[in-house]
């Protein structure tokens, strides 16, 4: 079988080729994301080929096609050979890299770290850590959420303190994510990213860790995995959820900081928490905090797009596939569908008062859906709450500039890392 498709095999789906051998690169390059959407969307409806980064894939921006990829019922749709387009081999052996029975297996070992008890532990944790934590009152807010989530990812996933060479080489890895050219070419983002992750992987390797309670340890002393197996996947939670949760947290208070009413509501909710460090079901109380958070998801979804490939021919739409075809699955696309989304671009987290009927809900994957949904979207969003929870409890966040562009590459945040002053408040 061959391992790809061709401009003829797809040549019966709607799209463009573009320029030889580069395709569309220059035009996801240097046109606004939301303005090529659109013309794509517009021009060619919901399902398009794109031929752009050295590759031949079929988009497909609806509910529809979500629901029926997703939910894979013939198991005909690879979340292994889709990811490898993402992240190489920055991936193998993990959940994200693995399809089946295997896939089950290694993901039914690691849901049960997220027991009930065990979140009462990452409570503890996270919130211990943040009522320690310094908040200064000039900062860049993305990397002051960034260093954060990595060191309560470190404690969680691993036990004890990272040092500064285990934090460098973690975001490392994952910038290399938002590399072109997924192959180790010597000098290249991803090669130093396979570097940075060979030289995480040898430091965790000598670490002492914590032997009372750790996901890593949890795995290996009450789960079938082997030791191998176990720092594989741990390993994983650690590089592909800090970027994805400090991402949300800094896009909440973005938005946060550009809607005052939003901010009074959810800060006056938070003062009238009667404890400063919440628990999970105090933190679900906070309704304006949790609609917040879901609309931040909505316009700034961490997943931007989902990539799985196809190891049979399909029809779907009204076009007959043919195998190894190379999909993408669009979330920041479908979260934003004028036909869906009343204002689709502007910030209405009342939106969410509402139920969400069956196409939104289709639309409105900011982790995924399915067997593969992110097994870590629980602790990610308990972070970015608690983070928000205990700056506004603490300070009055203003920004220092009014507009600031976002960034796309590897992960949504604005360009400017939101330049905030964290002004502390008074004593009541």
């Amino acid at each position: 079988m061959n391992s790809h498709v061709n401009d003829l095999t797809l040549k019966h789906i709607p799209g463009h080729d573009g320029l030889p051998i580069i395709g569309s690169t220059l035009d996801y390059l240097l046109k606004p994301r939301r303005a090529l959407t659109d013309q794509l969307l517009q021009n060619y409806g919901d399902i398009y080929k794109v031929h752009a980064f050295g590759n031949r894939l079929v988009v497909f921006a609806s509910p529809a096609a979500n629901k029926f990829i997703l939910t894979n019922k013939d198991q005909i749709f690879s979340n292994e050979l889709g990811w490898k387009l993402h992240f190489g081999d920055l991936a193998q052996d993990t959940l994200l890299a693995m399809d089946g029975s295997e896939h089950s297996r290694h993901r039914s070992e690691m849901a049960r770290t997220f027991s009930s008890d065990n979140r009462t532990h990452f409570n503890h944790i996270i919130n211990q850590y943040l009522c320690e934590k310094t908040i200064p009152r000039d900062v860049g807010y993305f990397d002051f959420c960034n260093d954060i989530v990595v060191d309560l990812l470190y404690r969680i996933v691993f036990g004890g303190n990272p040092t500064d060479e285990i934090r460098q080489h973690t975001k490392d890895v994952i910038n290399s994510a938002g590399a072109f050219i997924k192959k180790a070419i010597p000098g290249s983002k991803f090669w130093r990213g396979q570097r940075a992750r060979n030289a995480l992987s040898a430091c965790l390797q000598e670490s002492e860790f914590d032997k009372q309670f750790s996901i890593y340890n949890s795995l290996l002393t009450q789960s079938t995995l082997t030791k191998e197996e176990a720092f594989n996947q741990s390993l994983f939670l650690l590089i592909a959820g800090h970027h994805t949760t400090a991402s949300a947290a800094t896009f909440i208070m973005y938005y946060l900081t550009r809607h005052t009413h939003w901010m009074t509501q959810v800060s006056e909710e938070i003062h009238a928490c009667p404890s400063d460090t919440p628990d999970n079901n105090q933190l679900q109380q906070l309704e304006s905090l949790s609609l917040v958070f879901k609309e931040t998801l909505r316009l700034y979804p961490p997943l931007r797009s989902i990539p799985r490939q196809a190891t049979q021919a399909f029809e779907f739409g009204g076009f007959e596939f043919p195998a190894m075809t190379k999909l993408m699955l669009v979330p920041d696309d479908t979260c934003r569908l004028p036909s869906l989304w009343e204002n689709a671009d502007q910030f209405q987290p009342e939106r969410f008062l509402t139920p969400l009927s069956d196409e939104q809900h289709w639309a409105y994957i900011p982790f995924g859906m399915g067997a593969h949904r992110c097994i870590g979207a629980y602790l990610g969003e308990f972070i970015a709450k608690l983070i928000t929870f205990h700056v506004l409890r603490e300070t009055i966040p203003s920004a220092q500039c009014a507009q600031e562009d976002v960034s796309l590459i590897p992960i949504p945040k604005p360009a400017q890392g939101l330049k905030l002053t964290l002004r502390r408040r008074t004593a009541p």
